[in-house]
């Protein structure tokens, strides 16, 4: 079994929870993850949403060759997570997966490109917090 604990309360609660197992002749393991969370995953993926159309609807667009001519393509955010989100990461963590990602590394992932973003295209996107990403319950 596996949760995801993300603040105080839902550490208190699973700690009451564990309070109250059996123990048993084996003992158990509690296994403290540093793993970006699920909810992180659902906050950068809508970044890259966020931020394809925040490209878009200033005009610019993705010049791609196709067939030996230059096509402009609209940003998607398929094509800013494979090119503007994880080049950065990888200089930044020299992580190549966002699965390899620690919570704390994405926030000085977002303030590069934000900054980068606002400086080159004035464009600012926020980065989701927990209660936009969406989630499953």
């Amino acid at each position: 079994m596996k949760k995801y604990v993300q603040s105080r309360e839902g550490a208190k609660a699973v700690g009451e929870k564990i309070a109250n197992w059996e123990i048993g002749e084996f003992g158990f393991c509690v296994e403290i993850l540093n793993d970006r969370t699920p909810q992180q995953n659902k906050g950068i993926h809508l970044y890259c949403t966020w931020l394809a159309k925040a490209l878009n609807d200033k005009g610019l667009t993705v010049h791609m060759e196709y067939l030996g001519k230059t096509v402009d393509m609209p940003f998607s955010m398929e094509w800013v997570k494979e090119h503007i989100w994880r080049p950065a990461m990888e200089i930044l963590t020299g992580h190549t997966s966002t699965t390899k990602l620690h919570r704390d590394q994405i926030s000085p992932i977002y303030d590069v490109l934000n900054r980068h973003f606002i400086e080159t295209h004035d464009i600012y996107v926020p980065f989701p917090d927990r209660n936009e990403a969406p989630h499953k319950d």
